[in-house]
């Protein structure tokens, strides 16, 4: 059996997942449908676009980009079917299985983003995304990301307007290297068109926000100041604000003010349980059992109600617990 029909045979607990490293332009040619194209060339800035490293995934490239392949084994990501493009019997075998795509053009603007992702957003937020989405309203509908880290969730979210979903973005962060990946896995998954804004900013200690500016080679990171304004003064409105493993507890009784009526908010940080040890975050900076809840069951400030539609607790891969809640402003 050849690797091509092992990796397509092959019993997987999730999908059949497909690197190609190749260049752009290769893969627009004639690609594996699905895959997931991140040139050998940028893969050293979108590592955090891979999957888990437990999940084991499929690799296409050309038998000159050995390199890569030798930098994603030394990371211990699980790849045991490598597939060489030089290899015809791997393009005849996609053609026969209905899983060859010939001939588009990555320059083309018109192309919607390519859907397929190696990885997976907040399974909290995979789960209510549908809800979000039916009840919003309007030509966009606009999210913002607080504390978006490496912007899986953001990407993920935007890929969805390849389904008729009407995402715009703002991602907010304090560190440099996750404004930078953010900004690495938008623009490498072409997906640039949808986005608001990555912000550089900080959440200081009265819940007030300190907005900077920051600079990647010759590209310049912004959104519009409004969003860091006073909410009740014309300042941005979003269908969704999320924080997922982050928390600003300052910001807690603020964020539904920024949120248009109907719109939802949705958090999933650490939750701190008596008896349950681990390292990060620490434990100030963690959900106390019930916080989030008591801060958005009897919510009413400025004319601003919420209702809590979720609250669970879960646990992340490595067993930490996770506090989930979905709050509507009504």
């Amino acid at each position: 059996m050849s690797v091509y029909l092992a990796w397509i045979n092959a019993s997987l607990p999730s999908r059949h997942l497909c690197l190609d490293l190749r260049s752009t332009t290769e893969h627009a040619s004639r690609c594996i449908t699905p895959s997931t194209n991140i040139p050998s060339t940028e893969l050293h800035l979108r590592w955090s676009e891979l999957p888990p490293k437990q999940t084991p995934f499929a690799i296409l490239l050309s038998r000159h980009e050995t390199d890569a392949l030798d930098a994603i084994q030394s990371r211990h990501w699980q790849v045991p079917w490598i597939l060489y493009a030089e290899d015809d019997t791997i393009w005849t075998e996609a053609a026969r299985q209905g899983r060859l795509q010939e001939g588009s053009s990555p320059l083309d603007p018109t192309l919607p983003p390519r859907p397929w992702l190696l990885f997976q957003p907040s399974a909290y937020l995979s789960r209510h995304i549908q809800r979000i989405e039916s009840a919003s309203t309007g030509t966009w509908w606009k999210c913002l990301d607080i504390g978006c880290g490496a912007g899986r969730d953001l990407a993920w979210l935007l890929a969805r307007n390849h389904h008729q979903s009407r995402w715009r973005v703002t991602g907010m962060d304090n560190w440099t290297g996750s404004i930078q990946r953010t900004h690495q896995i938008v623009w490498g998954m072409h997906l640039e068109s949808f986005v608001d804004g990555i912000v550089k900013a900080r959440v200081r200690v009265d819940g007030t926000w300190h907005h900077t500016t920051t600079r990647q080679g010759t590209t310049e990171f912004f959104c519009n100041a409004d969003i860091f304004s006073d909410a009740n003064e014309g300042a941005d409105r979003f269908q969704l604000v999320m924080m997922i493993r982050f928390m600003s507890r300052p910001l807690l009784k603020d964020l539904p003010l920024l949120l248009v009526p109907g719109g939802y908010l949705l958090i999933s940080h650490f939750l701190h349980v008596e008896g349950h040890v681990y390292e990060t975050p620490k434990e100030e900076d963690r959900v106390k059992p019930g916080e989030l809840a008591q801060t958005y069951r009897d919510y009413e400030w400025n004319g601003i109600k919420m209702v809590i539609l979720d609250d669970v607790v879960e646990h992340t891969e490595d067993g930490r617990p996770l506090n989930s809640i979905l709050c509507q402003r009504i």
